[in-house]
C-alpha cells in the first residue's frame, strides 16, 4: 500500500515519530534512574546489604544494595560480601552492614553504585578523584578506566577554553593533582601512566596556578617527584623553589618542643678546640630542620643554575638549613651547569 503522503513530508513523519520515541525513551530511563537511585540511597527497601561510611563531620553515609550485584563486578566486594563468615557484618532489621577501606568514600562509592546499576554518572572534578581511588581499592577496572577517560575529557576542555595564566586554581587544577597523586602510585606496568596525566593537566593549567593550588601542598612524594620531572614546571625557578618550601613545610613540618633551648656540647682540648668553636657553625636542632628532609629527594629536579648569582645567594638559602640539604643544592647546581656545558659543546 502506497502512501498518500509526499517524500519530503513522509521522511518529516518518520523522524517526528523516531524523535517522539526517543523522548518517551528518555523519560521511561529518567523515571528508572530517579526510582532505582532513591532505593539505593535514600530507602533500601528491597536491599539486603548496606554499606556505611563516616562522613568527615562524623555523620554516617549509607548506600544500599543487592550483594550479589556488586559481588558479581568486584572480587574484592565478592570476597567481602559472600566468601567472609557472616560474623563479619552486623545485621541491621535483615540487612547486612559492610563498612569498606577508609580510602574509599561516601561520594565515591555512591558513584561505584551507579557504575553496578547502569545509572548515568555524575562526574566532576570535586569527585573524580574519589572514584578513582573508590575502582582502584574494589579493582573496577572499567569504571577507573571510565574515570580516567573523562578526566583527559575534562582537562582538555578546560585547555581549549585558553584561561589565562593570572587566573586562580580552579576545580580542575585540584581534582587534576589529586588524580595524578593516585595514578603515579599505580603499578609501573600499567598501560594508562601518569605521564598521560600529567601532560594532559600541565597543558591545561600552568605552573603558577598549581603552586598556588592547596591540593598541591598535599601532594605525596613520589607525586611532586613526577610533578618536577616535566620541563614546564620549571619556568621560573625561584618561583618552583618557594613553591617546594611551602609543600615541604605544609605536609611533613613537625611542632617544635616547648621553649626547649638549644644546646650545643663541645669537647674542648686544646687551643684547636677553641679555635673550632669560631670555625665550625653549630648545627641545628632537629626538631627546626626535620621538615626539610623531603627536599633531598626532590631538589636534584631543581634547576638551580638558571639563576643568577644573586637570586641563587639571596633567596635559595634560609636558616636554619640542614646541612645534608646545602650540599645538595650545590651539587645539583654544579651537575646542572656541566650537563648544559655539555649540550652546548654537542
Amino acid at each position: 500500500m502506497q502512501s498518500c503522503l509526499p517524500s519530503g513530508d513522509l521522511n518529516q513523519a518518520h523522524e517526528s515519530v523516531s524523535e517522539g520515541q526517543g523522548g518517551q525513551a528518555a523519560a521511561r530511563s529518567s523515571q528508572r534512574d530517579t526510582a532505582i537511585e532513591e532505593e539505593i540511597f535514600k530507602l533500601g527497601t528491597y536491599a539486603d546489604v548496606v554499606f556505611k561510611f563516616v562522613h568527615p563531620e562524623r555523620q554516617v553515609e549509607v548506600v544500599y544494595g543487592k550483594a550479589a550485584l556488586f559481588a558479581v563486578l568486584s572480587k574484592q566486594l565478592h570476597d567481602k560480601l559472600v566468601l567472609s563468615s557472616s560474623t563479619d557484618g552486623q545485621q541491621e532489621a535483615g540487612i547486612r552492614e559492610v563498612w569498606l577501606d577508609s580510602s574509599i568514600t561516601a561520594r565515591g562509592f555512591r558513584e561505584v553504585a551507579r557504575y553496578v546499576y547502569g545509572l548515568e554518572p555524575q562526574w566532576s572534578f570535586e569527585v573524580l578523584p574519589e572514584v578513582m581511588a573508590a575502582a582502584q581499592a574494589l579493582d573496577l577496572q572499567e569504571l577507573e578506566t571510565w574515570a580516567f577517560d573523562r578526566g583527559i575529557e575534562m582537562l582538555s576542555e578546560e585547555a581549549a577554553r585558553e584561561v589565562s595564566g593570572d587566573s586562580p586554581p580552579t576545580a580542575g587544577t585540584a581534582g587534576g593533582l589529586r588524580c595524578l597523586d593516585i595514578l603515579v602510585h599505580r603499578q609501573p606496568d600499567e598501560v594508562r601512566t601518569f605521564e598521560v596525566w600529567r601532560s594532559s593537566l600541565l597543558n591545561a593549567h600552568c605552573a603558577r596556578r598549581i603552586f598556588e593550588c592547596d591540593a598541591f601542598l598535599k601532594l605525596s612524594l613520589p607525586c611532586m617527584e613526577a610533578l618536577l620531572e616535566a620541563s614546564s614546571m620549571h619556568d621560573d625557578t625561584r618561583t618552583l623553589w618557594e613553591a617546594c618550601l611551602r609543600w615541604a613545610r605544609s605536609t611533613h613540618v613537625q611542632p617544635p618542643p616547648c621553649d626547649k633551648q638549644r644546646r650545643v656540647t663541645r669537647k674542648l682540648v686544646g687551643v684547636g678546640s677553641r679555635l673550632l668553636e669560631y670555625l665550625e657553625p653549630a648545627k641545628p636542632d632537629e626538631s627546626e630542620v626535620r621538615w626539610q628532609w623531603p627536599l633531598l629527594t626532590i631538589v636534584k629536579y631543581v634547576r638551580f643554575s638558571d639563576m643568577d648569582a644573586s637570586d641563587f645567594a639571596n633567596y635559595v638559602f634560609f636558616e636554619p638549613m640542614l646541612p645534608d640539604l646545602k650540599k645538595a643544592i650545590y651539587s645539583a647546581r654544579r651537575e646542572r651547569s656541566l650537563e648544559q656545558v655539555v649540550e652546548h659543546a654537542n
